[in-house]
C-alpha cells in the first residue's frame, strides 16, 4: 500500500489517536461489542469528483446496520463511507423502502444498495461488492409455543419443518413463497421483521430467519422485559454476508466498483496492521 493511501487511512480512521472504524469483535447472544467510531477530520481533502456528479447510494432500515436515526446511519453506513472517501468517490445516500432501493439500482438511477446478499434473483440482475461483513442467521422461535417439539433440535434441513408455519419477508436468501411451498412447508409473508416478530407472539407463525443482531433490537423494542420469551435454534440457518448491490446500468458503475472494492482492501489491511 502507498504512504499517500495509508494518510489518507490514518485521518479517516483517526481522531485524537482513536481507531474510527466500526467493526464488529466478539459476537454474544444479548450484546454485541463494536469499536467506537468518529466524524471524518475535515482535514482530507475532499473528493475529486465534481458536486454535480455525486454517486448516488440508496438504503433502507436495518438496525442496527443501518438507520437513518442511528449514529453515523450505523455501522455499515460508516464502514461504506470511510471506503469511499479513500477512493475518491463523491457520493450522498438517501433512504427509502427497500422496494424502492432494488429498483433504483437495477432500473439504474441508483448506483449501489445496501445491505443485500445473494440470492438466485439478485445475482442475475446485480454486481455485488466485496464482503462488507459477515452475519448469522438465526432459527427465530417463541418458547411458550406448546406446538415446538424437541424433534426440532435435530432438523438439518427446511424439509423438516413441514410440520410447522415460517414467516418470511421479501429481499431475503430464503426466497419466496414458491420455495418454501416446494419442499411443502406452510408460510405466511409479511413486510418486516417487526411484523414477523409480532406474528410470532401471536403464534400465527411457528418459526422465521432473521439476522441476530437485527432481531435482537427488534425484540428489546418491541417486547421490552419479555425477551426470554424468544429463542433460537442451537444451530444456524445461514451463515450471511453483506454486500453493495450494484447496477449493471449505472454509468462507469463498474469502474466505481472496482475502484470501491480496492479502497475497502485497503482499509482492512490498514485496520488489520494495527490491530
Amino acid at each position: 500500500m502507498s504512504k499517500k493511501v495509508r494518510l489518507k487511512i490514518m485521518w479517516l480512521l483517526f481522531l485524537s489517536s482513536t481507531l474510527v472504524i466500526w467493526i464488529l469483535v466478539g459476537c454474544a447472544k444479548s450484546k454485541q461489542t463494536f469499536e467506537s467510531v468518529t466524524e471524518v477530520p475535515t482535514q482530507v481533502e475532499a473528493a475529486t469528483v465534481i458536486p454535480d456528479a455525486k454517486v448516488l447510494l440508496v438504503t433502507g432500515e436495518y438496525v442496527p446496520y443501518v438507520g437513518e436515526t442511528l449514529e453515523y446511519q450505523g455501522f455499515i453506513t460508516k464502514l461504506i463511507e470511510t471506503t469511499l472517501k479513500v477512493a475518491d468517490i463523491d457520493y450522498e445516500i438517501k433512504f427509502y423502502p427497500w422496494a424502492r432501493c432494488s429498483k433504483m439500482v437495477e432500473s439504474g438511477e441508483a448506483w449501489a444498495t445496501y445491505p443485500y446478499g445473494h440470492s438466485e434473483t439478485n445475482d442475475q440482475t446485480y454486481l455485488f461488492s466485496d464482503t462488507l461483513y459477515s452475519a448469522k442467521h438465526k432459527f427465530y422461535y417463541l418458547r411458550a409455543n406448546d406446538k415446538i417439539t424437541n424433534e426440532v433440535y435435530d432438523f438439518t434441513s427446511i424439509d423438516d419443518f413441514k410440520d410447522y408455519t415460517f414467516g418470511g419477508a421479501n429481499g431475503y436468501w430464503y426466497g419466496k413463497p414458491k420455495d418454501f411451498a416446494a419442499h411443502n412447508v406452510k408460510v405466511e409473508w409479511a413486510g418486516d421483521t417487526d411484523a414477523l416478530l409480532k406474528m410470532l407472539y401471536s403464534k400465527r407463525i411457528d418459526f422465521f430467519i432473521e439476522d441476530e443482531l437485527v432481531c435482537e433490537e427488534a425484540i428489546e423494542r418491541l417486547f421490552p422485559g419479555e425477551e426470554e420469551k424468544f429463542d433460537t435454534l442451537p444451530f444456524d440457518a445461514r451463515t450471511q454476508d453483506y454486500y453493495l448491490m450494484v447496477s449493471k446500468d449505472y454509468p462507469k458503475g463498474e469502474e466505481l466498483l472496482n475502484k470501491f472494492n480496492k479502497a475497502l482492501y485497503d482499509v482492512r489491511n490498514y485496520v488489520n496492521s494495527e490491530n
